[in-house]
């Protein structure tokens, strides 16, 4: 007994002691390797105009305490602790990202020999709030972690002509921006033509004198800096300087942070300077490849260009400077971490790994310009025309035509009393983009159209088939809120791009027969009937349809039987009022015997809304139709006329609270127009022309323009209890509506960090000593028992 008390008491000394001991291993462990780190202490020196930071240690000294390039490295500086590559060139590190580079040119003997932390095209010091002589420390973190990134990305460009085979084209990196859709000839970049610190200035020079050009984009200097750079001894650039004194350059001199308010204030500036001359135009920095490189991009894809093609023009100044094999992995690698990524972040507001093919590159331009660059509606379309036609002017603004509102129509929009035969007549053609002024002095562009062939909120001067007069409307918006416009209000109408909305007309134009014949005598693809089943909803609950009771379509009868059929108990009617419904029931072509059955229950909730979802009104019905759904068992139907516009957003909303993904909600808005007009996803290009309404619906209910990376569930949750409705409805609805109950989102919360390796191993031998010492003991205790 004492032996065994002996030996357990050595096995819990054992326990007790390793843990402290193994601690303070591991802690001289570490001391040993942290002193093997390369490490420096510095401060900054000064922080350049474009927020990169100089800090005061000499290269050589940061080079001889172990760093080399293609290592990464631990920067802090104040509160922040950074991981970045060390190398030789912003251009080692996608946009937006950091790096700490050895600024120095072998060439160019006078080039400052520095050591500096920057973000690539973005503004450091703003972001990390740093200040002149704050701490810095650099830090080894990992040892050519970055080596093969970074070897992959050297270029070497020299500043000799003769290397280029003399070239003055190659050389100053000039070329017109002669994509599709741009006016040949009319847009130009280059690099400086008047900054001579690349040797390149009186080579782009003597090219934008033999281009014509006329209007200068400057977006690298000041006035000063230009009237400095004609005072220096190699000063060559006449051309360009007598331009700059006839006020037909604009030096804006922008933050290389393309995403910062400074860039996007200065290009506002600078597109109203461009709609303001004649062409033709240059754009240009000093290399003519980062600034100059990403408004050129920005500006071919609102004219409509191919992402294919923006790339492609962006990559010449690379293969131009570094003889970069175009196809080349090199040359993927520098459009994918340049231009593909400032397209997808800061033009398309998107995550950087989005599938460029994807996006809608005229209408991310167009969101960029109006939201970040702070353009009108009227200002945009202008620079669209300039870039496809290279002048504001055309034969045909002297064509205008005056009228005056006769009647605002249910949903806001303006009847003029112009009428569609007398209107084409006067040669305007469907897919004319046409200027609308009010005696009030509200101006608005849009295209000429026999359908609503426009983004939501887009204006347009329509003429619809079976209609005699002539609308001005907004679709899913009140014209009549928006411009302030009534019964009488005067207007002009004048032509202002002949067949600019042409190709887009083309797309969208959509014709749907009222026959059941041309469906296949299908009674569910005619009346554009289903089952709402996405998510987590249930089979035969809800379901969406063209309308049952109102048969403008031709199509109420076989809703009517189908809604039978699918034993409907409760309808939400989204396009009528009671007395609508009242009136259909006593035309002679009434046969909805069900509905009306279900109306003289109660079980119809009219609700009579317009097409603008993102009004208050819209909402407000929103909530009512949910409301309803939390109040009743169902199965339920919802629909308006077609089965498209406000059945398609309630389609959308109610499968986003259900938990549906993007796809799936794309695809069930998408039906509709499978079933009335043939259009699927082997129309590529028209399908996801259209596709852009209900991810616009999408992102609209969600804030967020990135659906792919949040979770559109809880944000459709969030805004529709931010829109009135109460949780008990939204639970109620839930319920209703799902294939388990009570279905709740769940916020995530943090995992609490990993013990460190060392405490697993310590946690590991000390379970296992107090293991063997129990199985001892038993064991010990058996043996007495047994004796």
């Amino acid at each position: 007994m004492y032996r065994q008390k002996r030996i357990l008491a050595f096995l819990l000394a054992l326990i007790v002691g390793l843990a402290p001991i193994s601690t303070v291993y591991a802690n001289n462990t570490e001391s040993t390797t942290v002193k093997e780190v390369a490490q420096i202490e510095t401060e900054v020196k000064y922080i350049s105009k474009y927020g990169n930071i100089t800090v005061a240690v000499s290269p050589k000294d940061f080079l001889d305490k172990g760093f080399e390039y293609g290592d990464i490295i631990e920067v802090t500086v104040g509160d922040n602790k950074l991981e970045m590559p060390f190398g030789k060139n912003y251009s080692d590190v996608d946009t937006k990202s950091l790096v700490t580079i050895h600024n120095y040119d072998e060439k160019h003997k006078d080039a400052e020999n520095v050591i500096i932390t920057a973000i690539n095209m973005g503004n450091f010091s703003k972001t990390y709030g740093v200040k002149v002589g704050d701490k810095v420390t650099y830090k080894m973190a990992e040892k050519e972690g970055y080596l093969a990134e970074y070897q992959l990305r050297q270029l070497t460009r020299t500043n000799d002509i003769k290397d280029y085979d003399n070239d003055p084209v190659k050389f100053a990196n000039f070329r017109p921006m002669n994509t599709s859709k741009i006016a040949k000839n009319m847009f130009y970049r280059s690099s400086n033509p008047i900054n001579n610190v690349i040797s390149r200035a009186s080579y782009a020079n003597k090219l934008v004198e033999e281009a014509g050009i006329k209007a200068v984009m400057n977006l690298a200097d000041t006035p000063a800096d230009i009237e400095g750079y004609a005072l220096k001894e190699d000063f060559s650039s006449k051309y360009y300087y007598k331009l700059f004194k006839d006020g037909k350059v604009i030096p804006l001199s922008m933050s290389v942070d393309i995403s910062g308010k400074d860039f996007s204030e200065k290009l506002n500036r600078g597109v109203k300077f461009i709609l303001q001359h004649e062409g033709p135009y240059l754009v240009h920095c000093n290399e003519g490849k980062d600034r100059a490189g990403f408004v050129s991009a920005v500006l071919e894809a609102l004219a409509g260009s191919s992402f294919d093609e923006i790339v492609e023009d962006y990559m010449i100044t690379y293969e131009n400077y570094y003889d970069v094999e175009k196809n080349s992995e090199q040359y993927h690698k520098i459009a994918q971490s340049n231009i593909v990524t400032s397209m997808l972040q800061t033009v398309a507001n998107v995550d950087k790994k989005t599938d460029p093919k994807t996006i809608n590159w005229e209408e991310a331009a167009k969101r960029y310009f109006r939201e970040d660059v702070k353009l009108t509606e009227d200002e945009i379309t202008d620079l669209q025309i300039l870039l496809r036609k290279g002048s504001l002017k055309t034969e045909e603004d002297s064509q205008e035509w005056s009228g005056q509102i006769r009647e605002i129509e249910k949903y806001g929009h303006g009847q003029t009393d112009i009428t569609i035969k007398d209107f084409l007549a006067m040669g305007y053609e469907f897919g004319d983009i046409l200027e609308v002024e009010f005696d009030n002095g509200y101006k608005i562009s849009g295209p000429f159209l026999d359908n609503y062939f426009v983004e939501q909120g887009e204006f347009l001067v329509r003429a619809y088939p079976g209609h005699e007069y002539v609308g001005l409307c907004i679709n899913y918006g009140k014209l009549n809120e928006i411009a302030g416009i009534k019964v009488g209000s005067k207007f002009k109408i004048s032509m202002k791009e002949k067949a600019g909305y042409l190709t887009q007309y083309e797309i969208r134009k959509l014709e749907r027969s009222n026959d059941i014949k041309d469906y296949d005598n299908d009674p569910v693809k005619f009346a554009n009937f289903r089952m709402l089943n996405n998510g987590n909803i249930r089979d035969k609950i809800i379901y969406r349809s063209s309308s049952p009771i109102n048969n403008i379509l031709g199509r109420a009868s076989y809703a009517d039987d189908l809604i039978k059929k699918h034993d409907i108990k409760y309808v939400i009617n989204f396009s009528d009022t009671k007395e609508d419904i009242e009136k259909y029931i006593k035309t002679e072509d009434f046969n909805s015997p069900y509905y009306k059955d279900l109306y003289e229950k109660g079980n119809v909730l009219a609700l009579n809304i317009g097409l603008a979802y993102k009004s208050d009104d819209f909402q407000q019905v929103m909530t009512q139709a949910l409301e309803f759904i939390a109040k009743n068992e169902g199965p339920f139907l919802f629909h308006c006329i077609e089965g498209k516009d406000r059945t398609g957003y309630f389609g959308a909303l109610v499968s986003a609270l259900m938990g549906a993904s993007k796809e799936e909600i794309v695809n069930d808005y998408m039906k509709t127009y499978e079933n009335f007009y043939g259009v699927t996803k082997a129309n590529k290009e028209k399908y996801d022309l259209i596709a852009n309404d209900v991810l616009d619906m999408l992102k609209y209910i969600t804030g967020s323009n990135d659906l792919d990376n949040i979770n559109i569930q809880e944000k459709a949750r969030a805004f529709v209890l931010e829109k009135g409705l109460s949780e008990k409805d939204l639970d109620l609805v839930i319920k209703r509506l799902s294939k388990v109950e009570n279905i709740k989102v769940e916020v995530k919360k943090p995992v609490k960090s990993s013990p460190k390796t060392n405490d697993f191993g310590i946690m590991a031998l000390t379970s296992n000593l107090v293991i063997l010492s129990v199985l001892y003991l038993g064991t010990k205790n058996k043996k007495n028992k047994l004796s």
